[in-house]
C-alpha cells in the first residue's frame, strides 16, 4: 500500500470472521500522506470491541506506516436487515 498499488488511493475491504459478523472498511490514502479508515459493523459486540480498543488499532496502523491523524478513524454500526415479520410468522 505504501506504493499505492498502481496509484490507487482507495481500498475497500470486507472481513467475515464468525465471531465478529461482517466488518466492512474503506481505507483512503490522501495526497498529503494522511490515511482515512472507516469501518462499519453489523455486530454490536464487534463494534464495541473496536471502539474500546481504538488506541491499539491506531498504534498498529501507525506502526504499519499509516498516519491517521486526529479524526481519520471512523466506526459505524449498522443493524442487520430484519426478516419480514409476515414471512417469519409463517
Amino acid at each position: 500500500l505504501a506504493q499505492r498499488l498502481d496509484n490507487a488511493s482507495q481500498f475497500d475491504l470486507r472481513l467475515d470472521p464468525p465471531a465478529l459478523g461482517t466488518v466492512e472498511g474503506r481505507l483512503t490514502l490522501g495526497d498529503d500522506g494522511e490515511a482515512r479508515l472507516a469501518l462499519s459493523f453489523d455486530n454490536q459486540s464487534a463494534f464495541d470491541l473496536f471502539r474500546r480498543d481504538e488506541a491499539s488499532l491506531r498504534f498498529a496502523l501507525a506502526d504499519a506506516g499509516f498516519d491517521l491523524g486526529g479524526r481519520n478513524l471512523q466506526f459505524s454500526f449498522r443493524e442487520p436487515p430484519r426478516e419480514n415479520a409476515r414471512g417469519a410468522a409463517r
